[in-house]
């Protein structure tokens, strides 16, 4: 049966991919879906199934989400969707009132949901606390990459969400690119500070950075194509017969055979790139949240990590002008042992076989085909929606108190009985 399933998201590309993604493979699935995302996210304005709605934002009423609050709620109740799809960053937009099935795609590890029912509860963002109750979360991590864990009824890994493309999917340029180098060829993914978040310190961050990645490739005599939205000044300059510019990486270029690494920042999408391409990565943390995340990779044996003391990007630090991000020299050695030491391959191929295990797309749509149908209340235990916490378990003891009390009291006779003898 068909469903009209709404699917939002902000304009961060980590979590706009995923999300497309999973609209797209509704579609094809024969639902009528509707694409919401600020205007700014770039998405075609289309007549076409999954059709495509950009939201206009007055970014005075606060982050983009708050500002997406108003236009996706009017989108909404005219769409009037069985069930919503929504990135995990976008869901500050969502209408509170709102009571039917929801999915909660988190393209992350699940520390970000774990809070809502672990032993000792992380930090859980306040809407998520708010919708998860109503919803099917979808955690974009799998068993393999991360310890495995008992996870409640109404949570899943899915591993990495991609659709398969063929080389005809690369642009004619990148595709003459690929096949004219005679070797090896890295992927380099640029970092794009948020909009309107770029303090006066990533300028020259990014420019001692990137200076340092182009050191490492010469040595390593690697073709480069860079992956930016906005490519740095600096890079641009360089493009040539060795360096490609393009704007958006895709699941194609990471899988193509003469791409044999990926350099990133490594955020999360990274990770599921990676693993989907069974790629190596060179990983360039700019804050501690990728820090983790590429200690992640290098613990899963596909990743060097240089974790440098290199301020977070989202903060005003001030940087000295020419202070050394990264040492050069240390990134050299580590990507010449990325493309010369085969264990690393050996890493990313067998993650690529234990992301699959976890069904992708393909499992989460019928999932999500089950929630439009049958709702996810049944998914909830009674109670705390999300399993009790650990306060609460302890304290659940106490009920049995008397029990206790009179087995403990059994037992002292029972002592004393024996003793008299």
């Amino acid at each position: 049966m068909p469903y009209r399933i709404a699917a939002v998201s902000i304009s961060d590309s980590a979590s706009l991919a995923p999300i497309s993604t999973l609209a797209q493979a509704l579609s094809e699935a024969g639902h009528t879906v509707q694409l919401l995302a600020p205007r700014r996210a770039g998405l075609p304005e289309s007549v076409r199934n999954p059709q495509s709605v950009p939201l206009d934002l007055d970014f005075a009423k606060g982050s983009e989400a708050e500002a997406m609050r108003a236009p996706l709620e009017a989108e909404l109740d005219k769409f009037n969707p069985q069930l919503v799809v929504c990135d995990a960053f976008s869901l500050g937009a969502l209408p509170t009132g709102d009571d039917g099935p929801l999915v909660i795609n988190v393209p992350g590890m699940l520390a970000l949901i774990s809070g809502l029912w672990g032993e000792e509860p992380a930090p859980v963002d306040e809407a998520m606390r708010v919708h998860a109750p109503r919803a099917l979360l979808a955690s974009n991590s799998f068993f393999g990459l991360e310890d495995a864990t008992l996870l409640p009824p109404c949570v899943c890994c899915t591993g990495p969400l991609v659709l398969a493309q063929d080389e005809d999917a690369l642009d004619a340029n990148l595709k003459k690119f690929l096949e004219g180098a005679p070797g090896e060829v890295c992927v380099v993914r640029g970092y794009d500070a948020p909009k309107g978040r770029e303090p006066a310190a990533t300028k020259v961050t990014l420019d001692a950075l990137y200076k340092t990645i182009f050191y490492v490739l010469e040595r390593t005599e690697c073709h480069v194509v860079w992956v930016q939205e906005t490519a740095h000044k600096w890079v641009t300059q360089q493009e040539s017969e060795l360096v490609h510019v393009v704007k958006k990486g895709s699941p194609a270029l990471y899988a193509h055979p003469k791409v044999c690494a990926i350099i990133a920042h490594a955020d999360f999408s990274t990770v599921l790139d990676a693993t989907a391409a069974a790629k190596p990565v060179l990983a360039l943390p700019l804050n501690l949240v990728q820090k983790a995340t590429s200690q992640l990779l290098a613990g899963a044996g596909i990743a060097e990590a240089i974790t440098s003391l290199v301020p977070d990007l989202d903060s005003n630090d001030a940087i000295d002008d020419g202070m050394p991000i990264v040492s050069t020299g240390a990134a050299a050695t580590a990507l010449s042992k990325l493309l010369t030491d085969k264990s690393y391959q050996q890493a990313a191929t067998r993650l690529q076989k234990l992301a699959l295990e976890a069904g992708g797309t393909t499992a989460l749509v019928k999932r999500i085909e089950h929630a439009a149908a049958n709702g996810v209340k049944h998914l909830h235990p009674p109670g705390d929606p999300l399993g009790a916490r650990k306060e609460e378990k302890s304290s659940g003891l106490l009920s049995y108190w008397p029990l206790i009390a009179l087995s403990l009291v059994v037992a002292f006779i029972a002592f004393l009985v024996r003793l008299l003898r």
